[in-house]
């Protein structure tokens, strides 16, 4: 793909891409693990997966299209699942395409699936209700799939908004607690300080910029997605190194 296709293009849509898919079910697997050990590879090879996946098709759809306006307008005519089809055959041909429209099917009801076991749990923690037997599960999931169906009936695009950047918020949060807690055991919380930066950057300019929140110009939700994380990162250090004396 050229590099000037990118560069022409507006970077909002990889900006946005990116916050919806990075880190976003990677904290809802959490609820699902059966030990501990298995938290850093599942953990750190969702994230890069997520991070690849969203790399790609961002990629794919803006050069296929040739530039973001071209592709915002394919999904408005034709709906996601029709750019995918339109994607694919026009890159693979009418029979490969097949096996790449069955790959985002089966990603969706995994992710969806993952979810709502997430929400299962979590609600049965809230509320105190066992789940060992099979009659309360069941209760409880089609109490959350009702939910599910009236969300389907409003506009996705304005949920989806809400739900991306409350997510990726969500990711922020535990990402800035995991390094107060690796400060506090002594430990090297470099590991969840960096991506906790980039994801308040990443945040930040998504709360600037996106115009059902503050609706600031790119530029300027950049700079202050950047300042953010900035002053963060500096009270964080800051405080750490105050506590080390």
């Amino acid at each position: 793909m050229p590099v000037e296709v990118l560069m022409k293009s507006q970077p909002e849509y990889i900006d946005r891409m990116l916050a919806r898919r990075m880190a976003s079910a990677v904290f809802n697997l959490a609820r699902c693990l059966t030990h501990e050990k298995y938290g850093r590879p599942i953990f750190y090879g969702a994230m890069i997966t997520e991070g690849i996946v969203a790399l790609i098709w961002a990629t794919l759809g803006i050069s296929f299209y040739q530039g973001s306006a071209a592709l915002d307008k394919a999904v408005a005519t034709i709906q996601p699942g029709g750019v995918v089809s339109e994607v694919s055959k026009g890159l693979l041909g009418d029979k490969m395409s097949i096996f790449v429209v069955i790959s985002v099917i089966i990603l969706s009801i995994t992710t969806g699936d993952t979810c709502f076991r997430s929400a299962r749990l979590s609600c049965a923690d809230f509320f105190k209700v066992s789940q060992k037997q099979f009659s309360k599960r069941l209760t409880l999931t089609l109490v959350l799939f009702a939910g599910g169906i009236a969300l389907a009936m409003i506009d996705t695009d304005k949920i989806w908004k809400y739900f991306g950047w409350l997510n990726q918020s969500l990711a922020c949060t535990m990402l800035w607690v995991s390094c107060f807690y690796l400060r506090e055991k002594k430990k090297n919380y470099l590991i969840t300080l960096i991506p906790a930066l980039f994801m308040t950057a990443v945040c930040s300019t998504y709360l600037a910029y996106d115009s059902i929140l503050l609706g600031l110009p790119h530029q300027i939700s950049v700079i202050f997605g950047v300042s953010v994380a900035v002053i963060l990162g500096t009270l964080f250090l800051y405080k750490s190194f105050q506590r080390s004396k």
